[in-house]
């Protein structure tokens, strides 16, 4: 090989270590972009499981309350009947008294009558809120599921990504495997 030779292969080997700096410098930058997308990944599952965590409570206390709200409901269905039946008993007395008593017992009656219908509206209102009001948490909890599943798909994509490249270049003084 002469002088002339040499500095052309010299020439050749310059422009091929350029060109392979180029593509370790690429390879670095993917890592390193591979790594910012796989904490931002990370940071909105954990995002995730915590506004799942929440609606989890919401619809926890959702429930209790629909509960303790049925419970009072009950409790004045109950008191209702029974005051219901203690007017019955009235018109019933107020019967064999004045007609002009039993005039009034019956109006007091209807009182009642249409006080127990507004109440049972009210109680029937409030149980489809609140079933309304389930249905959503539920259909937010499914979605936000779908999305976990989703992003741990990703994560573990990107995972497998960057493990392929640590294999690929497992002595490569750049890349760490920390």
């Amino acid at each position: 090989m002469t002088w002339k030779g040499f500095s052309n292969y010299s020439a050749l080997m310059k422009e091929e270590l350029k060109l392979l700096e180029e593509k370790i410098n690429q390879f670095v930058q993917l890592c390193h972009h591979q790594r910012t997308e796989n904490m931002q990944l990370r940071e909105k599952l954990a995002d995730i499981t915590s506004e799942n965590n929440n609606l989890s409570e919401k619809i926890s206390g959702a429930t209790d309350r629909l509960g303790t709200e049925n419970n009072q409901l009950r409790e004045q269905l109950a008191e209702a009947t029974s005051e219901n039946n203690n007017l019955s008993e009235k018109i019933s007395g107020a019967t064999n008294r004045l007609g002009t008593e039993n005039t009034q017992l019956r109006e007091q009656l209807a009182e009642a009558t249409s006080e127990n219908k507004n109440l049972s509206e009210e109680i029937n209102g409030a149980t489809n809120r609140l079933g309304t009001e389930n249905t959503q948490l539920r259909e937010q909890l499914v979605e936000a599921t779908s999305e976990n599943k989703n992003l741990s798909e990703k994560i573990s994509g990107a995972t497998n990504r960057l493990e392929a490249l640590l294999t690929q270049f497992p002595n490569s003084p750049i890349i760490s495997n920390d």
